[in-house]
């Protein structure tokens, strides 16, 4: 690897973000990059970081500590659920970043799947935390289901056009991944400008693709397509479909239909 990078992988929560990442982490650490397990510790990141592996938010205090690395001439990749936000904070944050993707430092991936879905998914999580007696963000965020629509509101309105406008970027949907792997990490190997005949690109792709052993820690395998048309109230499915209409389209996604 000629020049240091971050590879940035963007996600919408729940979109199966984590086995992606261990998958980009083993795809960048085959083209000569370290891995951000170790640079996490080397250079004490975790404070910036939710479970260890993303990005509280893009503000400046939380990225440039992970200029650091960058600087000394680690590549490696690092994952987020945000996007620049805020005045000035938010405004130099998104100069930054342009910045070191113009500059070829940055790599992104922005990684989606159905919002209703996503949103099922987070309010799911946040109960079974409350169920263990670890009440994690999603248990406060996602008290309810409609609280979870709320919030996605929010996201869609805000991150989804952010990281859809912003140079240089693949954008992956989960489902896509999930029925046509082979396509879609193709395209994944194009993005990264690796070498889809290498026996060691391929043995990490056979490792991470659906129906292999899942990964500890992931549930990218446990995802089901349209889950939410079985488990929401019409009331609810009607909500998101009002509430989304615009990035339901935008994303590819049909509305209306009702599970009996």
């Amino acid at each position: 690897m000629a020049k240091a990078q971050i590879l940035l992988l963007a996600g919408m929560p729940r979109s199966g973000s984590t086995w992606m990442l261990r998958l980009l982490n083993e795809l960048w650490v085959a083209r000569g990059a370290q891995d951000y397990t170790a640079l996490r510790t080397q250079y004490h990141l975790e404070k910036h970081m939710t479970g260890g592996s993303a990005l509280i938010e893009l503000s400046l205090p939380r990225l440039l500590p992970i200029l650091r690395p960058l600087l000394a001439g680690h590549s490696f990749a690092v994952k987020t659920h945000a996007c620049p936000s805020g005045q000035t904070l938010g405004s130099i944050s998104n100069l930054l970043l342009r910045g070191l993707s113009a500059s070829r430092r940055l790599c992104t991936i922005y990684l989606y799947r159905d919002p209703r879905d996503a949103v099922l998914s987070g309010f799911e999580y946040g109960q079974r935390s409350l169920q263990i007696g670890k009440p994690n963000a999603f248990a406060e965020t996602f008290k309810t289901i409609e609280a979870g629509i709320d919030w996605m509101d929010e996201y869609l309105q805000t991150c989804w056009p952010y990281w859809q406008r912003f140079p240089n970027t693949l954008v992956m949907r989960y489902e896509d991944l999930l029925t046509d792997f082979t396509t879609e990490s193709g395209r994944l190997l194009r993005h990264l400008g690796l070498d889809s005949a290498s026996e060691q690109v391929q043995a990490i792709l056979e490792k991470y693709q659906p129906g292999a052993t899942p990964q500890v820690g992931t549930h990218f395998h446990k995802g089901m397509i349209g889950r939410f048309r079985h488990v929401f109230t019409l009331g609810q499915q009607v909500l998101c479909d009002t509430r989304y209409s615009q990035y339901l389209n935008d994303m590819g996604y049909t509305q209306g239909e009702r599970s009996d």
